[in-house]
C-alpha cells in the first residue's frame, strides 16, 4: 500500500482513542516503518557506505548478497508486507510467516516480549527468528529505526496496522467475495508500475481494513492482544503464490 494510505488509515484509527502527542507520533512512524526502516528502504541508502545495513554485513551492497535491504520486498522478509517470499509458495506458509510478525509485534507492543534493541534477531527465541536465516546479523533496532524501548513499543502498533493494511491491498493478495484469501502475490514477478496502480484497498475491503486497524489500536490500548486470525482466513481453494494480474 502506498505510504499516504498507510498514514491515512492509521491516523483515522488513532482518532478514536485517547493518546498523547508523542505516542501518536511514534505509532504513525511505525505504520510506515515496514517500508522505510533499515530493512526496507530499498535503494534510498545504496550510495551511503555508512548506512547501518552495510555496517551489519560488512560488505559491498549487491543484489546477489543476502542483504536485508533486498530481502524485504524481494525475498525472505516479504511477509512484512503480507506477500509471499518466493514463487509458488503454498498459502499456508505465507500465512504462517505473516502470523509470526503479528505474534511478535503484539508481544512487543504489550510488553510481554522484551527485547534488547541491539541484540540479533536470529539469535533470540522469537516467532520471527526463522525469517532472518539469511540476514542473521540484523538487530531489532533496524526493524523499528529506534533503540528506545518506549518508542519501539508504540512503533510495533503502527507496524501491525501496516500489516493489516497490506493484507487488504489489491496488489498484495487476492481475496474472494467472502473476504477469504485466495492467493498471496510474489512481488518480484510483478510489474512495478502495475503493482503501484493496485497498491490500495477497494470498496468493502477498505471498510474492513479500517475496522481492523481500529480494533488493533483499541485492543492494545486496553492491554489486549490484537487477534489477526480473521484477516488471514484462507479460502478452501487457496492457490500458490504468483504475480497475479500485476505481472
Amino acid at each position: 500500500m502506498l505510504l499516504q494510505y498507510h498514514r491515512q488509515y492509521t491516523e483515522n484509527a488513532l482518532n478514536h482513542i485517547q493518546l498523547d502527542a508523542k505516542d501518536r507520533r511514534e505509532i504513525l512512524i511505525g505504520c510506515t516503518a515496514n517500508d522505510l526502516c533499515e530493512l526496507t528502504n530499498e535503494m534510498q541508502t545504496v550510495l551511503d557506505s555508512k548506512d547501518a545495513i552495510y555496517h551489519s554485513f560488512g560488505s559491498k551492497p549487491s543484489l546477489f548478497l543476502p542483504l536485508a535491504l533486498f530481502q524485504s520486498h524481494f525475498g525472505v522478509l516479504a511477509s512484512l508486507h503480507a506477500m509471499a517470499k518466493k514463487e509458488q509458495e503454498p498459502p499456508e506458509v505465507t500465512k504462517k510467516d505473516i502470523s509470526s510478525w503479528f505474534e511478535f509485534l503484539n508481544g512487543v507492543a504489550l510488553g510481554t516480549i522484551q527485547i534488547n534493541p541491539t541484540a540479533r534477531i536470529y539469535e533470540d527465541n522469537v516467532s520471527i527468528r526463522n525469517l532472518f536465516f539469511r540476514c542473521r546479523k540484523i538487530e531489532y533496532w533496524q526493524i523499528f529505526d529506534s533503540k528506545n524501548i518506549a518508542e519501539i513499543k508504540k512503533r510495533a502498533i503502527g507496524m501491525m496496522c501496516h500489516l493489516i493494511e497490506d493484507a487488504f491491498t489489491f496488489s498484495h493478495c487476492e481475496r474472494n467475495s467472502k473476504n477469504e484469501i485466495v492467493k498471496f502475490y510474489y512481488y518480484p514477478l510483478q510489474n512495478m508500475e502495475k503493482h503501484k496502480q493496485g497498491d490500495h484497498a477497494h470498496d468493502s475491503l477498505a471498510i474492513e481494513l479500517a475496522k481492523q486497524c481500529l480494533l488493533c489500536v483499541e485492543n492494545i490500548a486496553k492491554n489486549i492482544a490484537y487477534d489477526h486470525a480473521p484477516i488471514l482466513v484462507l479460502s478452501k481453494d487457496a492457490q500458490k503464490s504468483d504475480g497475479g494480474n500485476f505481472a
